[in-house]
């Protein structure tokens, strides 16, 4: 253990001179005698040397450490009597940069309290999180004592897992991405193969049902029902092409007219729901294609959901575009979609487990958005909203 003896010579002798300074004037004997200050030191030795982290004190004008506990002295020798920045630090030629003691003293020479901060040294190369706090030393200086926390282990685990976070986000966005390369492809099969053999057959029962050969009443009516029944398949496939691969019609429509589209088809499907759609604020500006993909993506698969998993009778869906307030001159907006249903929720595992939420939640972020799924208030049933940054200046840039 440090011995008090140990301390710098001139701190010794300071202390020793106050003390015969005070024998011969007769001290309060209330007031605490030096030879119980150095007791209270040894006592601060004792507590601080069973704490396996470096704690020291410095002197907040000389720069001088007057006190060290056990592992700061495993780690860096001999200390007290030394300048910290001298002896704590590798090939340091002045106060260090990072030093903390400006912060701990007021205009008026008072404690401000507790600073932490963070900092890496040269000579451990280890990190360290250090909680300083000034007060007054025994011999009326101010000092600060110095509580080094390392943290080296927590700042690799730390950036071993945002490298691993930052790698699944780009796996995910990639998988976002495979996904909606997959869904144009199958659209345009649809529409090139299907779609065509369908207009082949609308077109032969056509020629049939034209022909003026002598047909029984049950042929003209099968060549009437092939025809119809063509008429919905090449619908119906054409449908299907189009919400798999909305990018080429999404382009020529505004928001609201994309977004009333896609309600219209859904609510034509689901008579059952009670159903309503809005839009309020800025809605007739015109947002990049991707962004808009993006709601429709977001609308699509949020009503899908409802009609398999909610068991509800009313959706209300919400489009809003607020101006920026902060900055009327930025061209900033947000936007905000949102779909609320009445139905049974939605679990936390089920929500895990989504690969469907997934894609929307990676969506969003693509865009620096952010979606929330909670509990709706107003109908009890789920509540997904997405919220949008959107700069006017992004549509001039990209146009």
């Amino acid at each position: 253990m440090t011995k008090y003896s140990e301390l710098s010579k001139k701190e010794l002798i300071t202390m020793l001179e106050r003390y015969e300074l005070a024998s011969q004037m007769s001290v309060n004997p209330n007031e605490p005698s030096l030879l119980a200050s150095l007791s209270s030191v040894s006592l601060l030795q004792t507590v601080l040397d069973t704490v396996d982290e470096p704690i020291y004190i410095v002197n907040l004008a000389s720069q001088v450490i007057v006190f060290a506990n056990k592992k700061t002295e495993q780690l860096f020798g001999p200390v007290v009597g030394q300048r910290c920045w001298d002896k704590m630090q590798k090939k340091q030629s002045g106060v260090c940069e990072f030093c903390t003691n400006s912060f701990l003293l007021d205009a008026n020479n008072n404690a401000t309290g507790v600073y932490k901060s963070l900092y890496k040294n040269k000579l451990t190369n280890s990190w360290y999180q250090c909680s300083d706090q000034a007060f007054m030393w025994l011999d009326g200086e101010m000092v600060a004592i110095k509580t080094a926390v390392d943290v080296s282990d927590l700042k690799k685990t730390t950036a071993t897992l945002d490298t691993l976070l930052k790698k699944n986000k780009t796996m995910t966005q990639e998988l976002v991405l495979l996904v909606e390369r997959e869904r144009r492809k199958l659209s345009h099969n649809l529409h090139d193969e299907v779609g065509q053999i369908a207009t082949a057959i609308k077109l032969n029962a056509s020629f049939l049902a034209a022909s003026k050969n002598a047909r029984s009443i049950q042929h003209q009516a099968a060549s009437d029902d092939i025809e119809q029944l063509a008429t919905r398949l090449l619908t119906t496939v054409r449908g299907v092409s189009n919400r798999l691969n909305p990018r080429e019609f999404i382009e020529l429509l505004s928001v609201p007219d994309m977004l009333q589209g896609l309600f219209d088809e859904w609510g034509s499907r689901n008579l059952n729901i009670c159903s309503n759609i809005c839009f309020t604020g800025v809605t007739d500006i015109d947002i990049d294609a991707d962004l808009k993909e993006t709601l429709y993506r977001l609308g699509q698969e949020s009503l899908t959901n409802v009609s398999k998993h909610a068991q509800a009778r009313r959706v209300e869906v919400s489009y809003r575009v607020v101006k920026d307030s902060v900055d009327d001159m930025s061209g900033g907006y947000g936007i905000e979609l949102q779909i609320s249903d009445d139905g049974v929720g939605l679990s936390r595992q089920s929500q895990n487990n989504s690969l469907g939420l997934k894609y929307m939640a990676e969506r969003v972020g693509l865009h620096g958005g952010y979606l929330s799924i909670e509990p709706c208030s107003n109908l009890a049933g789920v509540k997904i909203l997405a919220r949008f940054p959107y700069s006017a200046k992004e549509d001039r840039k990209n146009g």
